[in-house]
């Protein structure tokens, strides 16, 4: 019994000293300070985008904190590269009953901050984040201002976008500035 007691009670040899090694030695010294750097900002690289150059789908979206974002591609049919800057200077929108109605002017959304320009070569996409309130006073009475098709209106002119489901806009719209999806570092 004496001899087990003392076999438990003997103390452990430290990993270090192990056979097979596999401890993981101490540096006595401090880590290097961190620095924080902000990605370059991406310039211009070529002519402006024209509207006749783009075609707008939607894309994804969804519901945070009382309001709903959806995302526009913009993708660069045209076999010349060109560049998306600054935002939309209108989103206007036909009403599901018909006619087409002023939604926003450009750059409304603060929150809604694009990494722009978007530089697209022929096939390549940038975007615009549209954003509405899903909680108001005309929409919890009932209203209802439904758009199956919006226009992101650029310099040279509209870009069609046709929504699979009608957007319920009563509580008013706010756009984005253009960006483009971040490069695989």
């Amino acid at each position: 019994m004496a001899a087990l007691l003392a076999v438990g009670c003997a103390v452990a040899a430290r990993p270090e000293h192990q056979a097979g090694g596999g401890g993981v030695p101490w540096v006595n010294r401090t880590a290097p300070a961190y620095v924080f750097r902000l990605p370059p900002k991406p310039v211009a690289a070529y002519p402006p985008c024209r509207a006749g150059q783009l075609a707008g789908r939607p894309s994804r979206g969804g519901p945070a904190a009382g309001t709903v974002y959806r995302e526009v591609r913009l993708i660069n049919r045209s076999d010349r590269p060109c560049t998306l800057s600054g935002g939309p200077a209108a989103v206007t929108g036909v009403p599901v009953p018909g006619g087409t109605t002023t939604l926003t002017r450009a750059n409304t959304g603060s929150n809604l901050v694009g990494p722009g320009p978007a530089n697209l070569r022929p096939g390549r996409s940038g975007w615009v984040t549209l954003s509405y309130r899903g909680v108001c006073p005309a929409l919890t009475s009932g209203g209802k201002d439904r758009y199956r098709t919006l226009f992101i209106v650029l310099d040279g002119g509209p870009v069609r976008v046709d929504f699979p489901v009608a957007l319920n806009l009563v509580c008013g719209l706010a756009a984005s500035r253009f960006g483009a999806p971040q490069r695989p570092r």
